[in-house]
């Protein structure tokens, strides 16, 4: 993607015999890039990089020695991004920004970048330019922040694991989100993206996780089966011959033991139900970064999960339903789970005192 944008690239892989495979397929690849694409072996062909991203094993000892031969290739002033956090002692000597990257790749655009606390304006500007230049959307959060547009996409499939486990359908769900104007579904989207990663997230966050928010196991069951998503040819739907998503009624079976060990009576949701919630917790969640990141906000639900531009973006829509009775819908849905569906401050503010969204942005800028 770089190089047909022009960007001159240098792939690092220290292992020759993957470095072959990659240059090959490289070379399989159509179109002709606008730029040099070459792949190396050693750590030397990244001297002459003002710009490098790292994609490296999870293995720390390896890690680590990849890291160091890296760092002292790399020219002074070099700009280091990572998709992981940046303040876990490595690349003193470099800046760092963290760059968070939403997929599936051809459907979403958004770029989060966050820089480290000591990260110049130069470096993330950079980093900016790069994302730019390769056809990304980049939004720059505040330096150490946590990704806005995660934690959107986090809310959204907690309200849909929760509908999945009374007893709603991955197709009943994402058919009545795609209705409503998103490309794909949030149970398709997740197989295209592959449900590992998801997984790992959840993995990471265990320790810090507020225990009395909804834990529907079911997602993670998914994974120790194996059911990681199209590049195995199951997760939430079947890929016959990697082909297009079908049904598979496993899903259902699965999704109802785990119901009966919940002690849980499944019920239907109809279309409207289904998008009323997940479109409350996607507000509710949105509305914590309102002061933050203002009409940004709009840029990471339509670039990150597919926001339909057509419904004039997220806080207009949001405006639209009006502040009041999004409030109201929140409190009841709170009847369930006090602690999922609690209205955020933002919200309730602007409820009580007949704000909108769009003038509370205005009045906390100073306009």
């Amino acid at each position: 993607m770089m190089a047909q944008a022009g960007v001159c690239v240098v792939l690092i892989e220290p292992d020759p015999q993957t470095a072959e495979r990659v240059a090959v397929f490289l070379k399989q690849q159509s179109g002709t890039p606008a730029a040099p694409c070459r792949v190396e072996t050693g750590f030397e062909a990244a001297t002459q990089a003002d710009f490098a991203f790292e994609a490296m094993q999870d293995d720390p000892e390896p890690r680590q020695k990849a890291y160091a031969a890296l760092e002292k290739a790399l020219p002074t002033g070099a700009v280091i991004a990572r998709e992981e956090g940046t303040d876990d002692g490595f690349f003193q000597s470099h800046a760092m920004v963290q760059v968070v990257v939403f997929g599936p790749a051809h459907l979403r655009r958004l770029v989060e970048i966050i820089p480290a606390r000591a990260t110049s304006a130069h470096a993330t500007e950079r980093t900016k330019q790069v994302m730019e230049a390769v056809g990304r959307v980049p939004i720059v959060l505040p330096a150490g922040a946590t990704s806005v547009g995660l934690h959107l996409l986090d809310q959204l499939h907690e309200a849909a694991d929760t509908l999945l486990i009374n007893g709603a359908t991955p197709w009943d769900i994402d058919e009545a989100w795609v209705d409503f104007g998103f490309e794909t579904g949030l149970y398709e989207a997740q197989d295209l993206v592959g449900l590992d990663q998801a997984y790992a997230r959840r993995k990471a966050q265990a320790a810090t996780r507020d225990p009395a928010r909804p834990n529907v196991p079911v997602s993670d069951r998914m994974v120790h089966e194996g059911r990681l998503g199209k590049s195995v040819g199951v997760g939430w739907y079947r890929y016959p011959g990697g082909g297009g998503a079908v049904i598979d009624p496993l899903i259902e079976d699965l999704t109802r033991e785990e119901a009966w060990f919940a002690k849980l009576t499944p019920r239907d949701f109809g279309a409207d139900e289904i998008r009323h919630r997940l479109l409350m917790a996607l507000i509710n969640a949105a509305m914590e970064h309102l002061i933050e990141l203002g009409e940004q906000i709009d840029q990471i639900a339509r670039h990150g999960l597919g926001f339909p531009t057509a419904k004039g973006g997220l806080i207009a829509f949001a405006d639209g339903l009006g502040a009041g009775y999004i409030y109201d819908s929140l409190k009841q849905l709170a009847a369930e789970d006090t602690v999922a569906w609690q209205p955020c401050p933002t919200i309730e503010y602007c409820a009580l005192n007949r704000v909108t969204f769009a003038d509370y942005v205005k009045m906390r800028s100073g306009f």
